[in-house]
């Protein structure tokens, strides 16, 4: 074979080969290239929901007990994804008109258990405190009685509403502070106690307090008065005292020595020096009681200025002043409006 000959066949298969090779890279690519698939683009979107199961707690009274709450909570993550539909752009989206007249369907109505969930879900979110209510107060008792559980819905719808009205008389923030300064609250809804006449009952620990409210009373004045309970824990874990509080008694006066005579709701004497009998009872209560006056809806005389229940309110909303951030010397305070 002639050399030409040679070298031109041997030039067309060197081109042959690397035609070839073009050829079987390009669709190599092509069999391997991203291409975007509508429904592997569809952006996800994840709902976390949190079942809390809680069970009742017998847990007696015992003010240096560091028994914590027993939390049976799971959290489960479900991941759900948002289909969007593929919505032509030249498709008209026709404008709603809201029915005035419209009545949702059965089916379509929020039920009343579905309203306390949302209601106390809100309040532990915005404020901190966790609620018990119905069975899950079950077994427990506090200060050596028992309680009984409220299972009406109705009931305990209404004290969440009367919860959220009672709890916005007091700052932003307030009790989120005492919650972060080591002291969260737990509140128990029930029906009433073992004993006949008990509005309420506040057990505070170390590192919680268990508020416990009868919803047969009323529920801002017995929300309030163990609400002081809790805030004289926070003044006293923060180094404060009230030292000083007995001497805005009457001379030799002995709590636990009760005179109805020296109540205010016996005798409505502005000059009276304590609001109730059960004032009498320990100095604890007397501040208690006080500030319950000071957040109820009308002022009694006895908190007219230089009386002595004016004094001891004066004094309650000094100390209160001192300890929290959240509570402003030159605001005047929902519990100050009838002193200064």
């Amino acid at each position: 074979m002639p050399k030409n000959r040679s070298v031109l066949i041997a030039k067309l298969l060197i081109l042959t080969s690397f035609i070839l090779f073009v050829l079987s890279a390009v669709v190599y690519s092509f069999e391997n290239k991203d291409v975007a698939q509508p429904k592997d683009d569809v952006e996800k979107q994840s709902s976390e929901q949190v079942n809390i199961t809680v069970k009742g707690n017998n847990l007696e009274e015992d003010n240096t007990s560091d028994v914590q709450v027993e939390d049976n909570s799971s959290n489960d993550n479900d991941i759900q994804e948002e289909v969007i539909p593929n919505v032509e752009e030249s498709t008209p989206i026709p404008d709603v008109v809201p029915n005035e007249n419209y009545v949702p369907e059965v089916s379509e109505r929020i039920s009343i258990s579905e309203e306390i969930a949302n209601a106390r879900q809100s309040i532990e979110n915005f404020y901190g405190i966790k609620i018990f209510y119905g069975n899950e107060t079950a077994g427990y008792r506090v200060g050596g009685l028992d309680t009984y559980c409220e299972t009406d819905e109705y009931t305990i719808k209404t004290a969440l509403d009367s919860l959220v009205s009672a709890i916005e008389m007091y700052p932003y923030g307030f009790f989120q502070e005492i919650k972060n300064g080591g002291i969260p609250l737990n509140l128990y809804l029930i029906r009433n106690y073992s004993a006949s006449g008990v509005t309420g009952a506040t057990n505070a620990f170390n590192n919680r307090a268990d508020i416990s409210i009868s919803l047969q009373y009323n529920f801002k004045d017995s929300f309030n008065h163990e609400v002081f309970h809790y805030i004289e824990k926070y003044i006293k874990k923060n180094g404060d005292n009230f030292n000083s509080w007995d001497t805005l008694n009457p001379y030799n006066f002995k709590y636990n020595a009760i005179n109805g005579s020296l109540s205010y709701n016996r005798t409505f004497s502005s000059d009276a020096p304590f609001v109730n009998n059960y004032a009498q009872t320990s100095a604890e209560e007397d501040r208690a009681s006080t500030f319950e006056y000071m957040m109820a809806d009308n002022k009694a005389s006895c908190l007219n200025k230089d009386k002595t229940v004016w004094r001891k309110a004066l004094l309650l909303a000094q100390k209160l002043d001192l300890t929290f951030n959240t509570v402003s010397p030159n605001v005047t305070e929902y519990w100050e409006r009838f002193i200064y």
